[in-house]
């Protein structure tokens, strides 16, 4: 409604109450912005959550903002929904090998813009065999060796992280 300038809910109201409604012309072309809506999530709040996500998310909410473009709009949208942009450190693990490659030109990317990359064993060859030379391999949970997931998880040297797993069993 509010993207259009447009009131559906008042619109959808009065057909059903049989009042006459004339078309309403929608223009997607002249539009002055682009709207992006996201989900928020509050796994903290919700005792005994599952803060894995699936196909059904179990969002709580979500926020909705306006932009010049997809990007702004999305940014904001995501900032707003209590997003952190990262400062520093990244990490990446990615289980598929296809997605390995696929991203490979957004970790590049990532450390061009001045990010230390940190990624699991497979997913770090994989980078570097691809030319992204400046990532550190560390190791998954399960390994006992350093430098860990876990560790760094809990001395907060990560940003962010980045992980799509091999499946979701």
């Amino acid at each position: 409604s509010k993207t259009y300038n447009v009131n559906f809910v008042t619109i959808a109201t009065r057909i059903m109450l049989g009042i006459p409604q004339r078309p309403v012309t929608i223009q997607p072309i002249d539009m002055e912005c682009i709207a992006a809506k996201v989900p928020t999530f509050s796994f903290s709040r919700l005792k005994n959550s599952d803060p894995r996500l699936g196909v059904e998310m179990q969002s709580t909410g979500e926020v909705a903002c306006f932009g010049v473009n997809q990007y702004e709009a999305f940014l904001k949208a995501m900032i707003a929904a209590g997003f952190k942009l990262p400062t520093k450190n990244i990490l990446i693990s990615i289980g598929p090998s296809q997605q390995k490659l696929e991203f490979v030109q957004y970790a590049q990317m990532l450390a061009d813009m001045g990010y230390t990359l940190y990624a699991t064993k497979n997913t770090a060859e994989t980078l570097k065999a691809q030319g992204v030379d400046s990532c550190t391999t560390v190791y998954k949970p399960f390994v006992r060796r350093e430098p860990n997931v876990i560790t760094m998880l809990k001395t907060g040297k990560l940003d962010l992280v980045i992980n799509v797993p091999d499946s979701m069993d």
